[in-house]
């Protein structure tokens, strides 16, 4: 073998031990989708969703069908407050937080899995759980039924 073609063996089984890439997939928020009674898309208006515990609400005058959630990071639950006319209703997510080490050069990711809820006050079966983990391959983690 001549010295080009050692040196491209070397480039190419040097290739195979670069460092991998930083690719985080996880999110800090929960996907929540309003659906009707049938389960299609339904667009509900809410004068504003707060976080309980915050002075500010985190969502003003919401007309949608979907609302994007933040989580805390640092607690194992966050409880979110709908406000729309004269009622006010809550839910409170509860997740567990996990830290991963995916690759040395990237540190530490937190990913949030084990969805569920401990208290709706919307109603009985009106809220659902369809995805557990929070990932950005996952558009939507639960469904609430007006």
């Amino acid at each position: 073998m001549n010295r080009l073609g050692w040196f491209s063996m070397a480039l190419l089984l040097g290739g195979c031990f670069n460092p991998g890439d930083c690719v985080k997939n996880n999110k800090s928020n929960i996907e929540l989708a309003f659906v009707n009674a049938s389960g299609a898309a339904q667009t509900v208006q809410f004068s504003s969703i707060a976080i309980s515990g915050l002075k500010q609400p985190i969502l003003t005058n919401v007309n949608a069908n979907a609302v994007s959630l933040p989580v805390n990071p640092a607690a194992a639950n966050t409880t979110f407050i709908f406000v729309r006319s004269n009622r006010k209703d809550s839910i409170t997510f509860t997740y567990r937080n996990q830290a991963l080490v995916l690759n040395p050069d990237c540190g530490a990711i937190i990913y949030h899995r084990d969805l569920d809820f401990s208290v709706n006050t919307f109603g009985a079966n009106t809220l659902q759980i369809t995805n557990r983990q929070l990932l950005t391959t996952v558009s939507r983690n639960a469904t609430l039924r007006f």
